[in-house]
C-alpha cells in the first residue's frame, strides 16, 4: 500500500523540480580592467549563462528548503552537468531517495517506491513538455522574463574574487508560462509568483559559482508555499563521468 503522505510528497516534489529545473535553464544557458564595467548586470546575467553552457562539464550541490502552511522540509542534492545538455541529480527528500535527469531533450524523475523512470509525459505537464524538452530555446524565451537586475557587490568566494547580481522575474510572465502549460498539476494554483535570485560570479572567468534562489507562492486559495535553494557549482570546465548505471539508463533511451 502506497503510504498517501509519501505521494503528497512526490507531488510536492515533482513541483519543485519544475521550478527548479527553470532556475537551472536561467542561469545555465552564456578587456577592460573590470570586466563587468561595461556591462549592465542583466548582461552580466547572460554573459554568464553562455559561459556556463560552453563549459565540457561541471559538479554541483543543492540545498533547498520548502515550506507550506503546515509543514518545512529540507532537501540536499548533488549533481553534475556535462555538454549544457545533461543534467543529473541525486538526494534524499522526506526519507524517499530521489534521482532527477535531463537527457537528449527529455526531463525523467525515479520514481521513489516503484524505482522506475518516469518521462515528463508521465507526471501530465501538457504544453509544458516543450519548455522540458528543448531548454536551449527556452533559455531564449525566458531570459526576457528578467523584471530587474543589480549589482550589490563584491566578494571572495573561496578564494575567487566574485561579482554578486541581485535578479527578480516578472511575475505575471511567468504564471503565463505555467498557465500555457494548461496541465493538471500546476491549473488553479497559482495567485502569485515572487521569484529573486542572487548569483556569484567569477570577475576573472564569469563562470557562476554560485546561486541563490527564493520562491514564494500564493495559492489561489488564499495559502503561501516557499522554496528557498542555494546551488553552489565547482569543478568547471572538468571531465565529469556519468555514474555507470545513469549512462546504462541513458544508453538504452
Amino acid at each position: 500500500m502506497i503510504d498517501k503522505k509519501n505521494t503528497r510528497s512526490i507531488a510536492t516534489l515533482t513541483l519543485m523540480f519544475v521550478l527548479f529545473f527553470i532556475f537551472i535553464l536561467l542561469f545555465s544557458s552564456g578587456c577592460n580592467k573590470d570586466p563587468f564595467a561595461n556591462l549592465t548586470p542583466r548582461e552580466a546575467i547572460l554573459k554568464a549563462n553562455k559561459t556556463l553552457l560552453s563549459l565540457k562539464g561541471y559538479r554541483l550541490q543543492v540545498k533547498t528548503k520548502i515550506k507550506t502552511k503546515k509543514t518545512q522540509e529540507e532537501l540536499e542534492f548533488a549533481g553534475i552537468s556535462i555538454n549544457s545538455d545533461f543534467l543529473y541529480l541525486k538526494g534524499v527528500f522526506n526519507n524517499l531517495t530521489i534521482e532527477v535527469l535531463q537527457t537528449k531533450n527529455s526531463f525523467y524523475i525515479k520514481h521513489p517506491l516503484t524505482g522506475k523512470w518516469l518521462s515528463q509525459q508521465a507526471f501530465q505537464f501538457g504544453n509544458f513538455n516543450s519548455v522540458l524538452q528543448s531548454p536551449h530555446e527556452t533559455l531564449k524565451a525566458i531570459k526576457n522574463y528578467i523584471k530587474k537586475a543589480k549589482y550589490v557587490g563584491e566578494e571572495e568566494l573561496n578564494g575567487i574574487p566574485v561579482k554578486i547580481v541581485e535578479y527578480e522575474a516578472d511575475s505575471f510572465e511567468l504564471i503565463s508560462l505555467f498557465d500555457n502549460a494548461n496541465t493538471k498539476l500546476l491549473e488553479n494554483i497559482y495567485d502569485k509568483i515572487n521569484y529573486t535570485a542572487k548569483v556569484w560570479i567569477g570577475k576573472d572567468n564569469f563562470y557562476i559559482h554560485k546561486m541563490a534562489i527564493n520562491i514564494d507562492i500564493y495559492l489561489k486559495k488564499g495559502e503561501k508555499q516557499s522554496i528557498s535553494s542555494v546551488v553552489t557549482i565547482f569543478d568547471h570546465n572538468k571531465k565529469i563521468k556519468i555514474p555507470k548505471e545513469i549512462q546504462e539508463f541513458t544508453n538504452q533511451l
